[in-house]
């Protein structure tokens, strides 16, 4: 059963989601950076963003690897940026109790392991709350003018690679 609370971040976060599309994309706050140089959403106006927000001990987080491998090798000569959004849990596998130094390196061999070709953006949790992610996986993708356009939890590769097409298609718009 459902308790009221998930409801209610459920909901809240859908209303978050709604907000934004159109608007300008909400900072991204970091810890640290992996496989990347330190970056803002604002530097990247005139790329088209990926966001995928991801949990180290979530499956189909990491099954979406190599699609989003496979979009940023297709596509990054047009102009698309896939940033990987995850934050320190304090653990990590079986592991409880993980210091942030510890976690690190372990999702730096999670990366490695899995032969991610981009970066991760480790943050606080603030992160999702902002985009309205509430259940992964979660993309968002941010216009040339850095603006969100679309923000949904879980989508078909299909429906994703649509979405980047149609945005690398449009030109920047005027601020």
């Amino acid at each position: 059963m459902v308790s009221e609370k998930r409801v209610k971040i459920g909901v809240e976060a859908a209303f978050q989601r709604a907000h934004l599309i159109g608007a300008e994309a909400p900072a991204i706050a970091a810890i640290e950076y992996i496989d990347i140089q330190r970056t803002n959403i604002s530097d990247l106006k005139g790329k088209v963003i990926i966001l995928d927000f991801l949990e180290h001990w979530c499956a189909p987080c990491i099954g979406s690897f190599p699609e989003l491998d496979a979009f940023k090798k297709k596509y990054e000569g047009d102009g698309l940026v896939v940033l990987g959004i995850t934050s320190y849990y304090g653990f990590f596998g079986s592991r409880e109790k993980v210091s942030p130094a510890e976690e690190l390196a372990e999702l730096k061999s999670l990366k490695e392991k899995h032969q991610v070709k981009f970066g991760f953006i480790v943050g606080p949790r603030a992160n999702e709350t902002a985009y309205g992610i509430a259940g992964l996986p979660a993309y968002g993708l941010i216009d040339r003018s850095g603006r969100v356009r679309y923000l949904e939890p879980g989508v078909t590769r299909q429906r994703l690679e649509q979405m980047i097409q149609k945005l690398l298609d449009e030109p920047s718009r005027k601020q």
